[in-house]
């Protein structure tokens, strides 16, 4: 009906006007357009104006194809990056906002710091009594 129709603020990405269907649909991706402004924006490894374009293409086109390239740079510029599980987690959200499947977002879950493992303990030998007993310590 030509009624049902409203412009999008998402404009020529959907075309120039959706039916509220349509909006319910798409609303999930439009929704979560500033967590992905904001992941964009904590993304120093990126030039000052790929960032910038990222964040217009997030306002003008999509955020998931704002987010879909942030994503990619990572897993091909990891050289020297990481991420904090906070910061991956955040990710998942994002990735599940957009209804991504399984691995679009884990495809970057290999950059996550890993925490470090603890100190083992380490066994000093010791006889008492001419039994050799173990006592257990950490290395000094």
């Amino acid at each position: 009906m030509p009624g049902d129709r409203h412009a999008d603020p998402a404009g020529p990405w959907f075309g120039a006007t959706t039916t509220p269907a349509h909006r319910s649909r798409h609303g999930g991706r439009l929704a979560c357009r500033d967590a992905v402004i904001a992941e964009i924006e904590r993304a120093e490894f990126l030039a000052a104006e790929v960032r910038e374009a990222l964040v217009a293409c997030t306002r003008h086109c999509t955020p998931d194809l704002a987010f879909r390239v942030l994503l990619s740079t990572m897993v091909n510029d990891a050289s020297d990056r990481s991420l904090s599980p906070e910061q991956y987690a955040r990710m998942e959200t994002i990735g599940s906002a957009l209804l991504y499947g399984e691995f679009v977002v884990d495809s970057v879950e290999f950059l996550v710091e890993q925490e470090s493992p603890p100190v083992p303990a380490r066994v000093v030998g010791r006889r008492l009594n001419g039994v050799h007993r173990h006592m257990v310590g950490r290395p000094s």
